[in-house]
């Protein structure tokens, strides 16, 4: 029972529902899970995923048809977006990003043709800063897609606890949905997506799927902010801001100030594009700046844009700051650290939200509880 309900909990007769609205796909028999009475059994290797007619399921239990525009949604793609509208969104978002960092690299470059040695510098930052964008946009922010959640989920297989998929919950048991607030130590399940997720997972309403310790859904980079791929965003936002920087305080041949200058007189075509380039570096430079600055203050208290909103004290919060931002960023002396890469030394799922006081086996390089 309780998140999961219980057999004798079956709608009533398939008579009074439509067909389309029903899962009617037989099964094979199956066994049931071990732990006695009332426990769920498992679903049989040869059932479908639209399968209700294992015996201690519910046997026909109603689901939402997905929309034409979600048929036929590939799992892993691109921008993580179920619909084709969103995911043209994301798309069309990546290329304006990258249209305005090309931009600034041209002026910069063949522009003003800065020296050598500034010139250098402001390259590598650019590097970094489009390679961590890039780096956030491709990569699955922690889906139901990705490994950890896979992993997850098999683990609970194996120890005996069936796992939600979507349209396996039966009806009748809302309450036993958490609407909002904290859970540490158990999953919960997404009313909208009808799957059993792990803790700290919030659904996204612009991606219209559940994502693992979700902070918020990007519209820069098309993507959700969450587990995989905050450390990604943050670099982002880091680089960037200082690509923009080294930009200005390099620039020649107009200097920025000269540009702003030049802009206002609009002498010449090239004028007005130093001008309007340099007041494109300073706002996407105040952006990011501040984007990386916030990022920084949640991640440091263990918290996400979501869980901001949560009422009560965060479980997750460690006593130092440092040990919160290593669950992201991973360990603090990694060579990597600044680079995209995925953070080291990632507990499993069941072990990656050590609560304030629990024993950490993972204090080298992910925190010390």
């Amino acid at each position: 029972s309780g998140l999961l309900g219980s057999s004798a909990d079956s709608p009533k007769s398939s008579a009074a529902r439509p067909p389309s609205l029903l899962w009617e796909v037989p099964c094979p028999p199956v066994a049931p899970l071990a732990g006695g009475p009332g426990t769920r059994s498992a679903r049989s290797p040869g059932c479908s995923p639209a399968c209700g007619g294992c015996a201690a399921w519910p046997s026909q239990v109603p689901f939402a048809e997905p929309a034409a525009e979600d048929a036929g949604f590939p799992g892993r793609h691109a921008m993580f977006a179920r619909g084709h509208g969103r995911r043209g969104e994301a798309y069309l978002a990546l290329l304006a990003t990258l249209c305005l960092y090309a931009s600034m690299w041209t002026v910069y470059n063949l522009v003003c043709r800065p020296s050598l040695g500034m010139g250098a510098v402001f390259n590598t930052v650019f590097v970094f800063a489009v390679w961590s964008y890039v780096s956030t946009v491709f990569t699955d922010p922690g889906t139901a897609d990705c490994a950890e959640w896979e992993a997850w989920a098999q683990e609970r297989r194996r120890a005996g606890v069936e796992v939600l998929v979507p349209g396996d919950e039966p009806l009748g048991h809302e309450e036993d949905r958490p609407k909002g607030g904290w859970t540490p130590g158990r999953p919960t399940v997404c009313a909208s997506c009808r799957r059993e997720r792990p803790e700290r997972a919030h659904h996204c309403s612009a991606c219209q799927r559940c994502v693992i310790r979700m902070d918020h859904h990007c519209p820069w980079v098309g993507n959700c902010v969450g587990w995989r791929n905050h450390k990604y965003f943050l670099l982002m936002s880091w680089w960037s801001f200082w690509a923009c920087a080294v930009w200005l305080a390099t620039l020649r041949r107009p200097s920025s100030a000269e540009a702003l200058i030049n802009f206002a007189m609009a002498v010449t075509p090239e004028d007005w594009v130093v001008g309007v380039s340099v007041g494109s570096a300073v706002a996407l430079g105040i952006i990011t700046g501040s984007i990386f600055l916030q990022s920084m203050y949640l991640a440091m208290y263990n918290l996400t844009t979501v869980e901001v909103l949560f009422e009560d004290k965060n479980p997750y919060q460690l006593p130092s700051l440092l040990d919160n931002l290593r669950q992201v960023v991973g360990p603090l002396a990694s060579p990597t650290l600044l680079l995209p890469f995925p953070p080291s030394r990632r507990p499993p799922l069941d072990e990656a939200f050590p609560r304030a006081g629990d024993f950490c086996s993972h204090s080298e390089g992910y925190g010390s509880c």
